[in-house]
């Protein structure tokens, strides 16, 4: 079961944009949220009402793979998204329902070191003797 506040996998499944009340253009994706034992689509909505939410909603979009140069290109659906790993985390919204609250990159994985590391060792061997 899908829960607020928590973070799922996800694939985005559409994007665009919409047109809101006052006639304004608005972004949205939705997402294929993927747990251990479902899946469910859920919606993304973006806001260009002031730069703070302009910001967010850019680097959402680039988040989630968009390669537009311009939001105008939004108009191309998924044709304008590259593949990204992505995890959307969860909110309720004034109903109750559960829609997408951020869009995540993948956490970014660690490279293990390779190299010979003498110095280290040795400071670990004088360590070891002088804590016995």
């Amino acid at each position: 079961m899908f829960k607020a506040g928590e973070s799922y996998q996800a694939k985005i499944t559409d994007a665009g944009l919409m047109e809101t009340k006052d006639g304004q253009a608005q972004p949205f994706m939705k997402f294929k949220c993927m747990s251990e034992d479902e899946q469910q689509e859920f919606t993304w909505f973006g806001s260009f009402k002031s730069q703070k939410a302009t910001d967010i909603a850019i680097k959402a979009l680039i988040t989630a793979g968009f390669i537009g140069s311009d939001v105008d290109d939004l108009k191309g659906g998924l044709l304008m998204f590259k593949e990204a790993a992505i995890f959307c985390e969860l909110e309720e919204d004034d109903r109750q329902r559960l829609k997408v609250k951020w869009v995540n990159g993948a956490a970014k994985v660690i490279k293990k070191y390779e190299g010979s590391t003498p110095k280290l060792a040795a400071a670990f061997a004088s360590a070891r003797a002088a804590v016995k």
